[in-house]
């Protein structure tokens, strides 16, 4: 959808009646057109590039979740993205749960240790805490 907005921008608007004007910007809103992108840091790309691979082994993801990641990646929302997939968990049958569970735990590890606050760090290591006791629950890959 973004892609179509910001390609063809008029054909988007032109779907859209008078008096819509306020619609059509959340919709422009929802999809991210107005996010703020943050540069990364070689850490941050660090923690980003672990945070990917737990994505690539969940076996999956719903559009909607993989919007609203792609939206906090983009503006750097790291801690955000760590926390949403721990809850998410890898997909039942589908995933590859040790490797989900070990990127979380390798991107928590450098997450925790960046300066964003005392919160925000207390977070990260409460959600590293439970992600490192996952991978001893899972079934072998195969079984």
């Amino acid at each position: 959808m973004r892609q179509r907005l910001q390609s063809d921008p008029d054909v988007a608007q032109s779907q859209f009646r008078v008096g819509e004007g306020a619609l059509y910007g959340e919709l422009l809103e929802t999809v991210g057109v107005f996010d703020i992108h943050r540069q990364l840091d070689a850490r941050e790309l660090a923690v980003a590039e672990r945070l990917r691979a737990a994505v690539a082994a969940m076996g999956g993801l719903g559009s909607g979740h993989a919007l609203g990641l792609s939206r906090r990646f983009a503006q750097g929302e790291l801690d955000s993205v760590l926390r949403s997939l721990a809850r998410l968990g890898p997909r039942t049958g589908r995933g590859r749960p040790v490797e989900f569970w070990e990127a979380l735990v390798a991107a928590g590890e450098l997450l925790v240790e960046l300066p964003d606050g005392d919160e925000a760090r207390a977070a990260v290591a409460q959600v590293l805490d439970e992600c490192r006791l996952k991978p001893a629950s899972c079934e072998p890959h195969g079984s």
